[in-house]
């Protein structure tokens, strides 16, 4: 029961006050930094690093659980101007972490087309979009068509 009522609490505060500035009533978002790595799929070589990094997770309607995640003045190789890359309606599902101090929201989509200043771009297709936006948040993709796997993070690195 503990953990039902720390999950509808948690859905409460990621709607109002994690997910803070945005729009109008019923709709949130939060703007997160971090790094970015693109990498080859099959070779697994880095192409392309962005040290800071912006990615803006917003829920139009709060009571139904679908974000935007929005890469914001991202570019994906060294030749490409930097860009709002938008994926609209990704469904996610709000879990408790084992220690019951974090809400994650967790989403997996396949097949999602991107969208560049509301136009979609369907031979853009990404193949996987999957991530948790909680502590910390971590989103990745993959685009075969082009070769690319992306990695987005709000983890600190470690030192060794």
């Amino acid at each position: 029961m503990k953990k039902i009522f720390v999950l509808a609490c948690g859905v409460v505060l990621f709607a109002t006050s994690c997910l803070t500035g945005g729009g109008s009533a019923g709709t949130s978002s939060a703007n997160y930094s971090g790094y970015l790595t693109v990498s080859e799929i099959e070779s697994g070589k880095t192409t392309y690093t962005d040290d800071k990094a912006v990615v803006t997770v917003r829920i139009p309607n709060i009571i139904e659980p679908k974000f935007d995640v929005i890469f914001n003045n991202i570019k994906f190789a060294t030749m490409m101007p930097k860009l709002n890359i938008e994926f609209e309606g990704l469904p996610f599902v709000a879990t408790v972490s084992e220690d019951e101090s974090t809400l994650n929201h967790i989403f997996n989509v396949k097949d999602v087309v991107p969208t560049i200043g509301g136009v979609p771009y369907d031979k853009y297709k990404v193949d996987s979009i999957k991530g948790c936006i909680g502590r910390p948040v971590t989103i990745e993709f993959w685009m075969s068509s082009k070769d690319n796997m992306v990695h987005f993070t709000t983890a600190k690195e470690e030192n060794n």
